[in-house]
């Protein structure tokens, strides 16, 4: 699966949320973007044009961490707090093994406490 098409897992299906998310956004997250996926709001990428970062912090989104995620094979930031997450956190997160920070705090994540697995995890926020 593309990154592309990874990305898109946050949005797919949200008819109401998602589009009216996606709409607020000044560059990506559309299925029919041309954007290079390294330029779009919240992505950054390393000099391989791998996604190294997301960072959604307070971009208002809801609905839940898409397992997906977890394939992004060079993914060491993931900030989500401020937003309307909620749901429990994917096992192909917690088992991701290049993640340094998770911060998915002010969210309505639930579940038991997770434990990450990563050797390189740093920071996890859940508050």
């Amino acid at each position: 699966m593309q990154q592309k098409d990874i990305l898109l897992k946050f949005v797919q299906g949200r008819k109401s949320n998602g589009t009216s998310w996606v709409d607020q956004r000044n560059k990506g997250w559309h299925h029919n973007s041309t954007d290079a996926v390294c330029t779009w709001d919240g992505i950054t990428c390393n000099a391989s044009n791998n996604i190294y970062a997301i960072n959604l912090k307070g971009t208002n989104y809801t609905g839940t961490i898409p397992p997906e995620i977890g394939s992004l094979d060079h993914l060491n930031h993931l900030y989500l707090s401020g937003n309307n997450i909620y749901g429990a956190i994917p096992d192909s997160i917690l088992s991701h093994k290049k993640l340094t920070h998770f911060d998915a705090s002010e969210n309505k994540v639930r579940g038991e406490t997770p434990i990450f697995q990563s050797p390189k995890i740093q920071v996890v926020n859940l508050s």
